[in-house]
């Protein structure tokens, strides 16, 4: 799970939606997971754990204290991704499932899908 993942996909209310750069999101969203901590960008904003670290079981991810870094983000429909992937990175507890190439992190039906 060490490294840096990539959104690549998003389901929300049953509807499953592809990252489109530039139409849903600023830039590529994406994870950096290292030993003790997290980071990366909901696509326009950054985030971090904030140095607390996070807590990972074989099927549960607690992100912990996140801190979001808000910018203005000026590319239309950039916040789509965006606010989808900010629920997830503040929800306390998140179904975890992964491999070596793809991570899904589940939020009650909701999910983000993320590749290397």
């Amino acid at each position: 799970m060490i490294g840096r993942w990539d959104l690549v996909e998003y389901t929300v209310n049953d509807v499953t939606s592809r990252v489109e750069v530039g139409v849903n999101a600023a830039e590529r969203p994406w994870v950096l997971m290292t030993e003790v901590n997290f980071y990366g960008s909901l696509g326009c904003n950054s985030f971090d754990g904030n140095g607390v670290g996070y807590e990972l079981s074989a099927t549960h991810l607690n992100p912990g204290e996140v801190v979001v870094h808000d910018i203005l983000c000026t590319t239309e429909g950039a916040m789509e991704v965006e606010e989808v992937f900010r629920d997830f990175v503040w929800a306390e507890a998140l179904r975890v499932e992964f491999d070596l190439d793809e991570m899904t992190w589940t939020l009650g039906e909701d999910e983000l899908a993320f590749s290397r």
